[in-house]
């Protein structure tokens, strides 16, 4: 009786090692993979050269998926040691969601922004023209 609870114990805990392995290891490609585009963006091309080919996938989309990977990652491995009975390591996950929250709120947002940028300024308004009312006092410049 003990030989496979001390079984499920180990491989539950090689599942929980493997998941966050995994789940480190996409938050880094997916930091990396920003970083990158972010530095190809912000080259200045030389004179006569043409643009590169628009990339797969934009620098919002990336911060979008690495906002939801940073949650959502520790919540599923939350989810399948709930599953394993594993209840130290559920609570454990939960926390290291709601801490990563506050990291994913910003590149969510930050993602959001990219992919929806703020429409330039119009063109400047005529000036106003300048009416002189009875009773009052004369305001317009130049007279």
């Amino acid at each position: 009786m003990g030989e496979p609870t001390l079984r499920r114990s180990v491989s539950s805990a090689l599942g929980v090692a493997g998941l966050t392995a995994l789940w480190i290891a996409g938050v880094v490609a997916l930091v990396l993979a920003a970083f990158a585009r972010m530095l190809d963006s912000a080259d200045a091309l030389a004179p006569g050269e043409l643009p590169a080919p628009a990339p797969a996938l934009s620098l919002g989309v990336l911060e979008l998926v690495l906002a939801g990977v940073l949650v959502g990652g520790p919540l599923l491995i939350a989810a399948v040691a709930r599953w394993w009975q594993l209840p130290g390591v559920t609570r454990a996950y939960l926390v290291v969601a709601g801490v990563a929250a506050l990291p994913a709120l910003l590149a969510g947002v930050i993602g959001w922004r990219e992919l929806h940028p703020e429409p330039p300024p119009g063109p400047p308004s005529p000036p106003s023209r300048c009416a002189v009312h009875s009773g009052g006092t004369n305001t317009c410049p130049g007279g």
